[in-house]
């Protein structure tokens, strides 16, 4: 099955964004996490990155914040050679299991979950139990 790692560390936060830019068709290189804002938010502890891990290979990620109220998932992928297998659907269980987690490295008490999906793919959320508020998917806890 799979497994949740927090990414941490300058040599993984720079794969890390590798694998998100290319996951959304960017194939660009970075040699230091500052050429990515969400890289250096990572690196100043403001956003949390998670990586999914199946037989010792990184096959997804989360990016993590949090507002007054809720963990926003700024992003979340799946390495194109294993999007269909339910591992987006694990990371998202994964983050409303593990709110107490976030409550306690945000240091406040949340509500929910909110998203802003990069495609229109609204029905995938909503089938996971997401309900929609503008351009953003919204699920409590």
């Amino acid at each position: 099955m799979y497994k949740i790692k927090l990414v941490s560390g300058e040599e993984n936060i720079i794969d890390f964004e590798e694998r998100r830019l290319k996951a959304f068709g960017d194939i660009k290189k970075i040699n230091d996490y500052r050429e990515s804002a969400f890289g250096q938010a990572i690196k100043d502890g403001d956003f949390l990155a998670f990586n999914c891990v199946q037989d010792d290979k990184n096959v997804g990620g989360l990016l993590i914040s949090a507002n007054e109220t809720d963990v926003n998932i700024e992003r979340i992928f799946v390495d194109k050679d294993y999007r269909g297998n339910g591992i987006g659907t694990y990371l998202l269980e994964y983050v409303n299991k593990h709110h107490d987690f976030f409550e306690d490295y945000f240091g406040i008490e949340l509500e929910g979950i909110t998203l802003e999906p990069m495609n229109d793919n609204f029905d995938y959320y909503y089938d996971r139990g997401f309900d929609s508020f503008g351009f953003q998917m919204y699920k409590k806890f």
